[in-house]
């Protein structure tokens, strides 16, 4: 399920027809508040460095139906589920735009329409599921499940940024925007917050650096009722972060949390991975990011090892002001994904 299905009604129907007919339903990239990622129906947001036996899991399918999604590479997994050109499922492809239809991956079955009314009508007939279909559900949700268990491995550098996204994730408001820049900061929020239709989930699908705090800033000038909750790394919001002027200048109230480990955390991966120990130009020289926050008229918090987290995370969330939790995140515990030894 893609972007197509990001409006009120379409996340209900989506949600209607998934149940109606027993289906598990994958997100795709940066569309995961399309499906309430509680359900035992939530088949796990698609996106970069997904495991290989979520990959074979959802390979084990005999139909793929993708219903609001262009399906780019990232949704596709590289163009591998449904595989290019020809797929190894029976394959349904649903989008209101005729051209990327059979583009790359060929459907037997292509329905160029408004998903929406045609998942209304799914979801008004109900069908019981086989014991060999309920199954099926109970593999993915017990691998879904696993994988949005979060466990710390304890670095010794600095925090662990995935304990920071836990305590959010626990006090937050239900319906909270969620802005999303690039970077691997933001894999702890993808695998490990639970989001539902009620949030709103903004973030760049291309990947470039420095959408976080104005996606926030703009959020809450939208709405002002609804906390706009920013995740973003200290290379990305040296890149826009200034936009925290426009906040307080107009008195809205959105929350920064910064991962400051003092590298381009991605960029670091890639060059550990094809040429460990040989950096080049990742390392970041930081000023104080609780001082900075405090230069512009922030509400200022500092999160460090041995500090009480679920505490001041509470305190941060609870600021009536723009506010910035500087978290001084660790270099060992990279990404959600794995960690690197740095």
């Amino acid at each position: 399920a893609g972007g197509r299905m990001r409006t009120t009604i379409g996340k209900l129907s989506l949600a209607r027809a998934a149940d109606a007919q027993r289906i598990p339903v994958a997100t795709t990239w940066k569309n995961q508040d399309v499906f309430d990622n509680n359900s035992k129906l939530y088949a796990g947001h698609i996106g970069f460095g997904a495991a290989a036996a979520y990959k074979e899991l959802l390979a084990d399918a005999d139909l793929v139906i993708a219903v609001g999604t262009r399906l780019g590479d990232i949704a596709s997994f590289g163009f591998t589920l449904p595989q290019a050109p020809q797929p190894a499922q029976k394959f349904v492809h649903i989008y209101p735009d005729s051209k990327p239809i059979g583009r790359v991956t060929r459907p037997d079955l292509a329905i160029i329409t408004d998903p929406v009314p045609l998942l209304q009508q799914l979801a008004a007939s109900a069908r019981v599921g086989t014991s060999a279909r309920e199954n099926w559900i109970s593999r993915i949700h017990a691998n879904i499940s696993a994988r949005q268990t979060f466990t710390s491995i304890n670095p010794t550098d600095g925090v662990d940024f995935g304990v920071v996204v836990q305590a959010l994730s626990k006090y937050a408001p239900s319906n909270c925007v969620l802005a999303l820049d690039s970077g691997n900061s933001t894999t702890w929020v993808h695998r490990h917050w639970k989001m539902t239709p009620e949030n709103l989930l903004i973030g760049g699908i291309v990947g470039a650096m420095g959408l976080g705090v104005p996606g926030a800033v703009a959020a809450s000038l939208i709405d002002r009722t609804r906390m706009a909750l920013a995740f973003v790394g200290d290379g990305s919001v040296m890149m826009t972060g200034q936009e925290l002027a426009v906040a307080v200048a107009h008195g809205v109230s959105p929350k920064i949390v910064i991962s400051d480990n003092g590298t381009y955390g991605t960029i670091r991966a890639h060059q550990e991975r094809e040429f460990p120990a040989r950096v080049s130009g990742t390392k970041l020289h930081n000023p104080d990011f609780t001082v900075w926050a405090k230069s512009f008229g922030a509400d200022a918090f500092t999160i460090a090892i041995g500090d009480d987290v679920d505490a001041i995370a509470q305190a941060f969330l609870n600021s009536e002001n723009a506010a910035v939790l500087h978290v001084k995140s660790s270099q060992q515990a990279l990404s959600a994904n794995g960690q690197l030894k740095i």
